[in-house]
């Protein structure tokens, strides 16, 4: 049975947004799905508008997490689905032999990435409190070990921010990215970070 509704997609960064309808064009599904450049703080949408509402690792960025749950609960529907899928990115990890500048590392990584790298533990208590009864929760692991792909992308990309932002000294930074480099080409990388799915109904 070919799904009859009609989805909405929202984002802040314009060339998203045009990457998704490019898509959505080439899969042949665009007449069914809408995308604006919009801000979930404040969501231009009618209240109860949507059966559904699903935030796909956006909560880990925002400004204000539980203002932008109580928006996303003002547009969905009494008996309403919401899905938040992010990370916990307190528990992401690279192996490094000098374990002190590994947990450093790590730490600086997930604090120039996200906005709210623990929000994923807040959740249980921020979701009932607004007015949402979790329903489901659901747990993975991304890990990469031997290779890498995801967490080498991941390093390359903010590796160059936590240096910018001046977290850790330079040539701890060089020396800790010289040593992931030299275990993706020996076999010997690691790196893992869990994920969450939460599962609620908005009740009230």
């Amino acid at each position: 049975k070919h799904f009859q509704g009609k989805i909405v997609g929202i984002d802040q960064c314009d060339a998203f947004v045009q990457a998704a309808s490019g898509y959505a064009a080439k899969e042949g599904v665009i007449d069914q799905i809408e995308f604006y450049v919009g801000d979930v703080h404040e969501l231009e949408f009618e209240d109860e508008s949507f059966d559904t509402v699903i935030a796909h690792t956006v909560i880990s960025h925002v400004t204000n997490p539980e203002s932008v749950i109580k928006e996303i609960t003002r547009v969905l529907k009494i008996g309403g689905t919401l899905a938040i899928f992010d990370g916990d990115y307190a528990s992401l990890t690279y192996g490094c032999p000098d374990h002190e500048l590994g947990r450093r590392m790590d730490s600086a990584l997930a604090t120039t990435t996200f906005n709210n790298p623990l929000i994923m533990r807040d959740l249980i208590r921020i979701l009932p409190a607004l007015g949402l009864e979790v329903t489901n929760t659901t747990t993975n692991v991304v890990s990469e070990i031997g290779h890498a792909s995801y967490f080498k992308s991941f390093a390359e990309t903010y590796v160059p921010m936590v240096k910018k932002g001046g977290l850790l000294p330079e040539e701890e930074v060089d020396a800790w990215f010289a040593t992931q480099l030299s275990a993706m080409n020996d076999g010997t990388f690691f790196a893992a970070c869990n994920y969450y799915t939460y599962l609620a109904k908005r009740i009230k």
